[in-house]
């Protein structure tokens, strides 16, 4: 009969704890490299600071290295008014409000970012990328985007209808987005490190296109500025 060695007493204890330790650590490990991949400063920079309070990695309370890309303090003023945060947050919510509510115009506050919606009919004649014109309205939205201190993407949209092509259209998506751009650069000063243009064709539709009034939804052009919800509701806490 072949005796068994007896297991000396807390052996299996350890070992349990060293392979908890080592599955939490790949797991934080995986967390870390998921939120890495994706191109979100805020993301890594929370991703960051929850495994360095986990590990104390960072120790009496300082901040991880990409603290200030959450905060509204450290946005880049770009082509911002001169004055400081609280002023341009009144400026940039009462420039918004004026816009709300025209003909063709919409505002929408998402989590993170304002969007305003411009109707394609106000701004392009079907099928072409130059500027109609538009009258005070996109004097208004540069004077609401003058007074961000953050980026400014400008995103066109074509009904399916545009182009003999999807391709074609997301050109003429694109083309149009651009002259919005060079509008908010060239005639409202807006820094080009402020701004930033995105063409999507007929890709995202927000109407039917088997039908004239789908189509004329989906011809249109978004201004978005980016963390704005966020930035106006810390800055107005903070001057509560």
């Amino acid at each position: 009969m072949v005796k068994r060695r007896p297991t000396p007493a807390g052996e299996g204890g350890n070992f349990v704890v060293l392979y908890t330790a080592l599955s939490v650590i790949l797991l934080s490990f995986f967390v870390l490299m998921n939120s890495i991949a994706v191109p979100d400063a805020d993301r890594r920079a929370r991703a960051m600071g929850s495994l360095g309070e986990a590990f104390s990695l960072f120790d009496d309370g300082e901040r991880t290295p990409n603290d200030d890309a959450i905060k509204p303090e450290a946005l880049d003023l770009g082509g911002g008014d001169a004055g400081d945060l609280a002023d341009l947050t009144a400026r940039f919510s009462r420039r918004i409000a004026a816009l709300a509510g025209g003909d063709g115009v919409e505002v929408q506050r998402g989590h993170d970012d304002v969007r305003i919606t411009l109707s394609g009919a106000l701004l392009f004649a079907p099928g072409k990328a130059a500027l109609n014109d538009t009258g005070d309205l996109l004097t208004r939205v540069a004077a609401a985007a003058k007074a961000f201190p953050g980026t400014v993407r400008i995103e066109g949209h074509t009904a399916a209808t545009e182009g003999e092509t999807a391709t074609a259209g997301w050109h003429l998506s694109g083309s149009r987005a651009v002259a919005v751009m060079r509008y908010l650069h060239e005639s409202a000063g807006i820094a080009e490190s402020h701004l930033a243009a995105a063409g999507f064709g007929p890709y995202r539709p927000v109407g039917d296109n088997d039908t004239v009034a789908g189509q004329d939804e989906n011809r249109r052009v978004e201004i978005v500025f980016v963390g704005a919800s966020r930035w106006t509701e810390e800055r107005s806490h903070g001057r509560g």
